[in-house]
């Protein structure tokens, strides 16, 4: 995915936002088109969180970042529990593309249900890989499915350290979701 360009300074961003860390919320401050002081600002497309401005989309962990660290991200960008919907800054985290490919479940076509292992036909074996610097290593041959996984995992942390997959698990958060308040509605007046 190309990173978009930054059209804004962090003090615009800071003048037209209200971010909870937390939480990881956006709300507008400014009340504009389509918008109103103190409600949730963007939408989730089913795979990124996004917020239009001006007529620019902006990823919105990109500008939770820059709000909250006073500078736009030099690179991109990791979900540590891999839920592009959770913003709260302790998710986030500077990432090459190659880490941030790590952070991601196996392939849904995969036969195994595990990321890296491959059952081979002939023989039935399980045989484990890992990609390290775009070059696939294999780790061996394995009767049960669990050992291919360990060996696996193993590799998974020794290379990929904190991006491996099975050790990126969700930062605890101090609000559960559905302790944060929802925007109330205007209440009719009728004539």
């Amino acid at each position: 995915m190309k990173i978009p360009c930054e059209h804004f300074t962090v003090a615009e961003l800071r003048e037209t936002f209200d971010y909870d860390p937390i939480t990881g919320v956006l709300s507008w401050k400014k009340r504009g088109r389509g918008r109103r002081v103190g409600r949730k600002a963007g939408r989730f497309d089913g795979r990124y969180y996004f917020i239009e401005l001006l007529g620019k989309k902006l990823l919105g962990h990109r500008v939770a970042w820059t709000i909250y660290y006073g500078e736009w991200p030099k690179g991109r960008l990791d979900h540590r529990d891999r839920d592009a919907n959770h913003n709260w800054i302790a998710n986030l985290r500077p990432a090459t593309h190659a880490q941030n490919m790590v952070n991601k479940p196996a392939n849904k076509h995969s036969k195994s249900g595990e990321k890296g292992v491959h059952q081979d036909k002939r023989d039935g074996r399980f045989y484990p890989y890992i990609d390290i610097d775009g070059r696939r290593k294999g780790l061996g041959g394995f009767e049960k499915l669990e050992d291919a996984v360990a060996a696996r995992r193993t590799a998974e942390a020794a290379h990929y350290g904190d991006f491996a997959y099975h050790l990126s698990a969700p930062p605890l958060r101090r609000i559960p979701i559905a302790a944060i308040p929802k925007p109330r509605k205007a209440a009719k007046v009728t004539a």
